[in-house]
């Protein structure tokens, strides 16, 4: 049983005919992953009957699930239970009345005026207006007022309100978030005398003491504001643009914390925002003109910023306020509804869990030696407890005749019951040397049991021939008849062995086999050969199919391999399709088979809506490139010359890509393009770390008389979600002398650069 919800059964599909017969409000977006259903409505006596002026904000109390509800018009605010329920405040405030704080001298001005929780200590924060005299027009004078959950006023112990419940001095307070620290980010417009204007605002950051920890960043028009678990601050800009993403360069918050802006979530216009507390899914209240309809809604976006759904359209107007709670597995939203003719009131909304089969969004083997590999998967629970387990053995274990395949773990391990991808991995021991094993991954859940397509990985072999008296051996790679083609040798073709010996890419000009799938003569081609278990080798050339020659190349399409020379990464010179996911011209990652598997690293699933990212035909270079990649290729670095490759960012630049998902490394504030990792072609030795957390770039590269010319050196650490520069001036320094960074290299685990 699934509380604070409906259970939605993602076979049935029956959201449509529940909302008729139950006249329930259901509004899935077009392959929206979060649906909500509307519960009720209420106003300040927790009825349907009753209503407010105005619902200017709403917050919420997770740990005592509790809802608090301002009116803007009637200086008050509410306190209600999550169904909707009045709660008395109890305490002894005069001004407290049952389940109204009344008398809070709040802005006549229009903008919102945004309350929030302390999640630990319960305190409410209610913006309010400061002395007359500090308040020349309705942009100046504004308090931030601190209450105890029972009504009571919360003194304030340091800063400008110590000793007091209010911290004054704000400028047009607009909007309020408290993170899981306690901490306080006012948002608030500009002095309207200062060479910005009142449009030019600023979210500090304040300890729950009151004193001020962090003087934020400044915005344009903002509004609203919003935090999740990992400290990331969102800050709607108002009439002005979408929601801005700001990502701490540490958290929790420290003097020295500075924020970067990391692009806009959505472009629509919200008066709202709320972060929900469980799932960090960020809640927008939107209103908007679209072909002449006004439009009120709430959209739904999950952690990196993806739209996930919306609800709400046609049973909302002017969402002023929002806030998000949850009961059990699913999200609680309450929304202000404030319709021109009244009544003005709360509207609940409850999230329906989509329950699906498991989505198996991955499978991989690495790390392959003469008896062991290790096993990996991603699989989405989707919202139903979930179990899973690798299978491998010599056959297809879908159908195995020969033995049954084995399994690891035995009997399945659970992943839960979540709503993301979740990494698995099992090691493989005791393998035979030299042997081609089968291998899947099923996933279990009270829907349906899903099976991952068979896939194929060889173990190194063990032992050569040919011994000489000094211990070395020789081996003929290259068949003895080549067709024509011949070997060479250049530092634009990738020559690799595998790190057991049984394997060898390297390049030849034609085809030294003697029926290709594909050629590109007088380009170079990638052969790779694999020593068989008689001690033969096998060699086959990797080009790809083409159906449309573009520009030469002096380089062959396949780049990057992994140590066992199992994965490569694979740049094609055409758009031809190498996989039924391809929308345009990508990077691949090409996975040995029988038949081979390219996954494609872009398609039209990963990038925003309507992003043309491919090669056109009268570019002379790929427009998307692979400048580095981890060991195991797993987590590769793209750029795009052309394209912005995720929601919000605002200009091309470099991407980490990991099982098909991206983050943008060089967004910076005001945007970034031409960036390039570590010193381009000047040197990427260790610009990504090993396991791909850290990732050296500059912004932009020159070529003159005095070599290469970097005009700035940044690391981007994927704990923090933001990049910092590192060729700053240091203390003592003279700060004489050219501004010229080069990277050179860094160590395999980029601590050291």
């Amino acid at each position: 049983m699934i509380s604070g919800g409906r259970l939605r059964l993602g076979k049935l599909g029956f959201c449509g005919a529940l909302a008729i017969f139950s006249m329930a409000f259901c509004v899935p977006l077009a392959g929206a992953k979060v649906e909500f259903k509307f519960e009720r409505g209420f106003g300040p006596d927790g009825t349907d009957a009753s209503e407010f002026a105005t619902v200017t904000s709403v917050a919420v109390d997770q740990a005592e699930k509790r809802v608090y509800v301002l009116d803007r018009k009637a200086d008050a605010l509410y306190k209600f239970d999550f169904a909707g329920n009045p709660v008395d405040f109890g305490g002894s405030n005069p001004d407290v009345s049952g389940n109204e704080i009344s008398g809070l001298s709040l802005s006549d001005f229009s903008g919102s005026r945004q309350i929030a929780v302390d999640p630990a200590t319960h305190t409410i924060y209610v913006p309010g207006k400061g002395p007359l005299e500090e308040a020349p027009s309705e942009f100046g004078g504004s308090v931030l007022q601190a209450f105890h959950a029972n009504g009571d006023p919360s003194n304030f112990t340091a800063g400008l309100g110590d000793g007091t419940n209010e911290i004054p001095g704000f400028h047009g307070l607009q909007g309020l978030a408290v993170d899981r620290e306690g901490n306080l980010y006012p948002v608030e417009w500009g002095d309207p005398s200062a060479p910005g204007g009142p449009f030019e605002s600023r979210v500090s950051v304040y300890r729950p003491s009151g004193a001020l920890l962090v003087p934020g960043p400044e915005v344009t028009g903002g509004s609203n504001g919003a935090v999740d678990s990992d400290g990331t601050l969102y800050i709607q800009r108002g009439l002005f643009g979408g929601t801005g993403r700001y990502i701490p360069s540490e958290y929790p918050v420290t003097p020295e914390t500075t924020y970067s802006l990391q692009g806009e979530v959505a472009d629509k216009p919200a008066w709202s925002l709320a972060v929900d507390p469980t799932f960090d899914q960020l809640l927008a209240g939107e209103e908007f003109v679209e072909a002449g309809k006004t439009v009120s809604r709430v959209s739904v976006f999950d952690q990196d910023g993806t739209l996930e759904g919306s609800f709400g359209e046609g049973e909302l107007a002017k969402p002023f306020g929002i806030a998000a709670g949850t009961e059990g597995e699913a999200t609680k939203a309450f929304v202000a509804h404030n319709p021109a003719g009244g009544p003005a009131q709360v509207k609940i909304f409850n999230e329906e869990l989509i329950v699906t089969a498991p989505t198996i969004e991955s499978i991989s083997a690495n790390t392959v030696t003469g008896d062991s590999a290790k096993l990996r998967a991603r699989i989405n629970p989707n919202n139903a407890e979930t179990t899973y387990v690798f299978e491998y053995g010599p056959e297809d274990c879908a159908v195995a005749k020969i033995e049954p395949c084995a399994q690891i773990p035995i009997g399945g391990a659970s992943i839960g019951r979540g709503r993301r991808g979740v990494v698995v991995e099992q090691a493989l021991t005791g393998l035979e040397p030299q042997s081609v094993y089968h291998y899947r991954v099923v996933a279990t859940n009270e829907i349906d049991s899903v099976a991952s397509p068979d896939k194929t990985f060889t173990t190194q072999g063990s032992g050569l021939g040919f011994g000489l008296g000094d211990g070395r051996v020789w081996e003929m790679v290259s068949p003895p008849i080549k067709f024509g083609g011949t070997l060479f040798a250049s530092e634009q073709v990738a020559i690799q062995a595998s790190v057991s010996g049984d394997r060898l890419a390297y390049a030849s000009r034609g085809s030294i086999v003697g029926e290709p799938a594909g050629g590109r003569l007088p380009e170079p081609a990638t052969v790779l050969s694999n020593r068989l278990d008689n001690g033969e080798w096998l060699t086959r050339d990797l080009t790809p199919p083409h159906t449309l020659a573009t520009q030469l190349q002096p380089h062959s399409e396949f780049n990057l391999f992994s140590p066992d020379l199992q994965r490569a990464e694979m740049e094609p010179v055409d758009a031809t399709p190498h996989s039924p996911e391809s929308s345009e011209q990508t990077p691949y990652l090409w996975d040995d088979g029988a038949p081979p598997l390219f996954t494609p690293m872009l398609t039209a699933a990963n990038v925003p809506p309507g992003t043309e990212f491919g090669q056109t035909p009268n570019e002379f270079k790929n427009p998307v490139r692979i400048e580095g990649a981890t060991p195991d290729l797993e987590r590769l670095v793209i750029r795009s010359v052309k394209a912005a490759l995720t929601q919000g960012a605002t200009s091309p630049g470099i991407y980490l890509w990991e099982d098909g998902a991206l983050e943008p490394i060089s967004a910076l504030p005001g945007g970034v393009s031409n960036a390039a990792l570590g010193a381009a072609r000047g040197s990427v030795r260790n610009a990504i770390s090993e396991d791909g957390s850290r990732v050296f770039w500059t912004p932009s590269i020159e070529y003159d008389e005095g070599g290469i010319n970097l005009p700035a050196l940044y690391l981007w650490d994927r704990e923090a979600g933001a990049s910092v520069r590192l060729d700053l001036k240091q203390a003592g320094a003279s700060g004489t002398g050219a501004q010229r960074p080069a990277f050179n290299a860094a160590s395999a685990d980029g601590r050291v650069v």
